[in-house]
């Protein structure tokens, strides 16, 4: 299953100078890491066995109410 369309925040100097070096794109040299990332299975290796836990912010409520 492809996936597409991801935004995410990247160090884009860091990756202008090494695409650059290896003469290729920004987008070509994420995808090829990502496809050796998932191809070598290192996703364990790179964050670990442990749950991912993210807070996710509260509901924005206009009218909140007072405490």
């Amino acid at each position: 299953m492809p996936v597409k369309n991801i935004v995410i925040p990247l160090n884009t100097g860091y990756l202008n100078e090494a695409a650059k070096a290896r003469g290729v794109s920004r987008t070509m040299m994420v995808r090829i890491i990502m496809e050796r990332i998932i191809e070598k299975k290192m996703v364990g290796d790179i964050l670990g066995y442990e749950p991912i836990i993210i807070a996710r912010p509260g509901k924005y409520r206009r009218f909140a109410p007072k405490v």
